[in-house]
């Protein structure tokens, strides 16, 4: 996610990152889930596209998860069913204008 200054996440998750001449870099310095700190020895569900989780866009594979799992549509689609078929259908959507990425400015 640090290089390339962010990628969408979940609203319960907050980030920070190390920066050197004003980019991100790759350690994070803090990462919370529901305002607590990472815990090795629990199971965290993921949700994201297999680009990610392939490694794509300069991040690292996801090597030790397990798929639980995989839809063979395009994320577009699922979405779409979702919010017009599924169980979002007539919810309305709530954007959260707070920021959960932040860069530590060394």
């Amino acid at each position: 996610m640090a290089k390339t200054d962010g990628n969408g996440i979940s609203h319960n998750v907050e980030a920070v990152y190390d920066t050197i001449g004003g980019r991100a870099q790759y350690h994070a310095t803090s990462v919370l889930i529901d305002g607590k700190p990472i815990n090795d020895s629990k199971t965290y569900r993921v949700a994201t596209i297999d680009y990610l989780a392939n490694g794509g866009d300069y991040m690292k594979g996801l090597a030790r998860g397990a798929k639980v799992a995989v839809s063979p549509n395009a994320v577009f689609d699922d979405l779409l069913y979702y919010f017009t078929e599924g169980k979002g259908k007539d919810m309305p959507l709530k954007g959260s204008p707070e920021n959960r990425w932040s860069i530590l400015k060394l």
